[in-house]
Parts: structure tokens; sequence; C-alpha cells
């Protein structure tokens, strides 16, 4: 009888310890915060065969999770997000992505984490990348993302409200936390420390004052009016409204584009590429992804000009109409480019004051070129180059 029950005592003990080990995995797995699947089988479909084509970004791996997973254990760590970050009630997607051509001095072979935010990506997949900015600007390394090097990086993402705002936070576990808003007027995101003063103001300053305008800086909003008509022959008219948001002076263009696919819609296809810091700008429009407005300083003068979809659907790629700002704050198109240059450039070079373009020519070649703006405000080329398209 002693013997049964030492049998019994046995084998009860041993099932206990297996629903111990049990439970011990299950807690472990809710432990884990994040995984390289776990990221993967997040992004959506639009993002993820962007990132699967385009040798620019990496997405994170086992071992730039590491440090994060072993330092933080909380199971809401996250290094993606979905939502409406810039405020237009269209998807959003933000996710720290490894980030290949942004080059540092002194690391000159790393391969900086970077926040990267997919504005409204079911409209067309454009990739905006989050450096530091206003008094963090001038840091040697400018990605908003805290890493620490061979040991993974060290920061992670959460929702966070400022000033009724919503923003992304960067946690940073252990030190003081960061935070990226969108700048309505500049049409970017900005950086800042929730430990910096007038916080309020500063995301105050940086709101729409245009009600029902599209806001692409701080001195004009643009507003359209498209006429409707019910034969496809008929050119549409879009007239575009400006107003200077300094003196509510409005200026009125008449823009007849030359062939458009579907209604032109401001909201979810416009850009500024005017208060990009970097002196040569590698810009992001190609030939199935691009912007329709396009706020920039094109002829290299400090004010802002505008380009503005012209024609789609060609296998070239999308052309534009320019117009230029002139010194009284009106805007005139500039034929030459419009009507001679058409597409947008692939580089926009402020050392050299020069434009790079680059499109198909002929059978399988592509011509790249750059026309120079000269002392007389002429364009003049000074580089082209025809090759096999690889």
């Amino acid at each position: 009888m002693i013997k049964f029950f030492l049998v019994i005592c046995i084998i009860f003990s041993l099932f206990n310890c297996k629903n111990e080990k049990d439970k011990s995995i299950v807690i472990s797995r809710e432990q884990e915060s994040i995984s390289t699947n776990a990221i993967e089988s997040e992004i959506p479909h639009e993002i993820k065969t962007y990132l699967d084509s385009n040798n620019d970004f990496e997405i994170l791996t086992e071992k730039d999770l590491k440090l994060i997973n072993e330092q933080v254990k909380n199971t809401s760590i996250l290094t993606y997000l979905k939502g409406d970050f810039n405020q237009n009630k269209i998807d959003d997607f933000a996710i720290i992505l490894r980030y290949k051509k942004y080059k540092n001095d002194i690391y000159t072979n790393y391969n900086f984490p970077f926040l990267v935010i997919f504005n409204d990506y079911k409209n067309g997949v454009v990739p905006n990348i989050v450096y530091k900015s206003g008094d963090y600007a001038k840091e040697d390394i400018k990605t908003v993302i805290y890493d620490q090097f061979d040991e993974g990086i060290f920061s992670y993402l959460r929702k966070g409200k400022v000033c009724d705002r919503k923003v992304i936070d960067i946690v940073i576990p252990e030190k003081s936390s960061f935070f990226v808003f969108w700048n309505s007027n500049k049409l970017s995101y900005e950086f800042l420390n929730y430990l910096d003063e007038d916080l309020c103001q500063k995301l105050s300053i940086n709101q729409n004052s245009s009600k029902g305008n599209l806001t692409l800086s701080e001195n004009f909003s643009f507003k359209f009016l498209t006429s409707k008509s019910e034969n496809e022959s008929i050119k549409k008219e879009i007239k575009i409204l400006l107003t200077n948001e300094k003196t509510n002076k409005i200026q009125e263009i008449d823009f007849i584009p030359e062939a458009l696919l579907g209604s032109f819609n401001e909201s979810p296809s416009n850009y500024s590429y005017f208060s990009d810091e970097k002196q040569i700008i590698e810009t992001s429009e190609g030939i199935e992804v691009y912007h329709k407005l396009i706020v920039l300083d094109v002829n290299f003068d400090g004010l802002e000009d505008f380009a503005i979809i012209n024609y789609e659907g060609g296998n070239g790629g999308p052309q534009y109409a320019y117009y230029i700002q002139k010194p009284n704050k009106e805007f005139v198109l500039d034929t030459y480019l419009t009507e001679n240059i058409r597409y947008f450039p692939i580089e926009i070079n402020k050392q050299e004051k020069t434009l790079t373009i680059g499109h198909p020519s002929g059978y399988c070649k592509i011509r790249t070129y750059k026309i120079q703006i000269q002392s007389n405000g002429e364009w003049k080329e000074v580089y082209s180059k025809l090759e096999d398209i690889k």
C-alpha cells in the first residue's frame, strides 16, 4: 500500500512539474516583446513590396532587437506604429528601419536606424525619413533613433499626446523621452524633447493656419477648384488659389493640365523639398510613386516655387508645370522648365545650383543630364549621358 501511494505521489509531482514548465513557457512567450517575424507580419503589403524592391532600407534583425528586449520587459514595446500621423484622416505607417543612404563622417561604414514614416501609403508609397530638427539638427548623428551600435537599438515607439496633439514618442529607457510631430506648414516631421520649454507654443505655431486649404509653407496656402466635365476629351481646368498668409492677398492661376489620370486631389498628394536642410537632395519622385504638388526652390533664389502635375500616364513618368515665385510674391509659369524639362529632378544640388534629370529615352535607354542656373537667370545644360537601362 505504501508503495502504491509513493507511485501516485511521484506521478502527481511529475504531472505538476510539467504543468509548471508549460506555464513558464507561456509566460516567457508573452514577455517576448518584439521579433523580426512579428515586425514583418505587421508591415502593410504596399510598404512590404516597396521595401523588398528598394536597397536603401533594411528591416531590423533579431540582433538589432536584442538590447531593447533585454532592457525593457514590456510587451507594449514596438518598432512600428499605425495611425494618422499627418492628421489628414488617411492611414500612415511609422517604422524603424536601417537606412543605407545616410552616411556619417565618423562612422563611415555603419548603417544607422531611422524612423521612417509612410504617409497615406495606400495612395502611394513614399518614405519620410525623420532627421533631427530644431536645436538638435546640428548634432553629429542625425537620426532620432538612439542606437548602441553593435549591441542594438535602444529606442522604441509609442503613441503620445502633447498639448492635445497626437505625436509619436521616441522612448529611450532611463533617459528623457523625445517625440515627433507633423509640421503642417512645412509638410515634414519635427523632433522635440519632452524637457524642452514652451512645448505648446512650439506646437501651436506649426499648425495649419488656413482652414480648408493646403499649406506647404509658412508663407502661402493653396486651394484648388477643379472644373467638371462629362466629356473626357475636354481638358480639365484647375483654378489655383494662392493665399499669402502674411498679407491675405490671393493670387488666382488658371491651370489646364495636359493629361491627368482621374481627378486632381491635392490632400494626399503633396510634398515640400523646400525645408530640406541637405545641400544635395535626392528626391523620391518616380514613375509609379510621385506627388502631384511639390514645393521647392527650383531656381535657387531662396524663394518657394512649386511644381504641379501636368501630364501622367506616360512610360517616362509624370511631367510637371513649374511656377516660379517673383520678388513681389507673385507666381509665374516658367515656360522653359515646363515645356523643355518637364520631368521632376532626381537630384537638387544647392551647392552647384544644378538640377539632375533622368528619364527613358528611345529603346531601352535612359538619359541623365544636368542643367545649371546662370547669373542671368537662364538655364544651361552642363552634363549629359545616355546609357542602357539596367
